[in-house]
């Protein structure tokens, strides 16, 4: 450690200044680079017949589904989410939102989108929060994207209980109907990258595709900063899925098909959804 480092470090601490996920002294208490290395990711990268994927593909307007670290309650990741979620930091959320932006423009995931759309906030929880944690991920993605956000597409009408203390079975029941689009023929954007903080089932962002099936071929990439549950360990079976009721016809071995791809990039390797 230098001379200018140890200054920090020692200011940080004297600020009472820390790494939201470790604790040790940092200037301006966001997440220093060791927890970086040591956050959970996926390493799914977005790729076409992911796990997450595969959890909407009940969604015809569904093309693509990406989240980017693992959560579960013994990680320390645990301590980032809850401080941009709940301890009214959305900064934090902001720098997830860049990151995110960074390490996925490499690759294909963002390919054709216009428009990044938040999933909101009810306006009672938007207020006693102070903010939406997905629209400042939004904003974050855009500061690396350069694409706008828009919050005035879709909205929460109904004020429903938190999703957090129901068991999946309850989950889609919870959410079902609880989105509206403000003005479907003010949407112009036909491919867009819908973003939120944490999936579980995905119940929320079904609701919000299902909403979003009211714009004439319009086409969702979903992103969140985590994933929570249990079905990306072990193998998927057809009713962990949620197809409709032709999943009796699933096979397991078979990719679904997707739309044509007019991109011109040559095709990526085929994957086997059932490993």
């Amino acid at each position: 450690m230098n001379l200018r480092q140890a200054l920090r470090s020692a200011l940080a601490l004297l600020l009472g200044e820390r790494c939201v996920m470790c604790g040790n002294p940092l200037p301006g208490a966001g997440v220093c680079p060791a927890c970086w290395l040591r956050l959970p990711y996926t390493h799914l990268d977005g790729c076409p017949g992911n796990p997450l994927e595969r959890l909407f593909w009940s969604e015809p307007n569904v093309d693509r589904v990406n989240a980017f670290s693992w959560y579960k309650p013994e990680y320390a990741v645990t301590r980032l989410v809850h401080a941009f979620k709940y301890r009214n930091r959305p900064d934090l959320a902001r720098m997830v939102g860049r990151v995110m932006g960074t390490a996925l423009s490499s690759g294909d995931f963002f390919d054709g989108i216009e428009a990044i759309v938040p999933v909101p906030l009810s306006r009672r929880r938007e207020h006693q929060r102070g903010y939406n944690q997905s629209e400042h991920i939004a904003l974050g993605l855009a500061d690396e994207l350069h694409l706008p956000v828009r919050t005035d597409w879709i909205e929460r009408t109904v004020d429903n209980p938190s999703q957090t203390t129901l068991a999946p079975s309850e989950r889609h029941a919870n959410v079902e109907g609880i989105f509206a689009l403000r003005d479907v023929s003010s949407i112009t954007a036909r491919r867009l990258l819908i973003v939120d903080d944490v999936i579980t089932v995905g119940a929320t962002l079904t609701a919000v595709a299902r909403t979003f099936r009211a714009v004439p071929d319009c086409h969702l990439h979903l992103l969140t900063f985590a994933a929570a549950g249990r079905y990306h360990v072990g193998r998927l079976s057809p009713a962990d899925l949620r197809l409709p009721d032709h999943s009796t016809l699933y096979d397991p071995r078979q990719l679904r098909r997707y739309r044509p791809d007019t991109s011109g990039r040559p095709p990526s390797p085929p994957t086997n959804p059932a490993t």
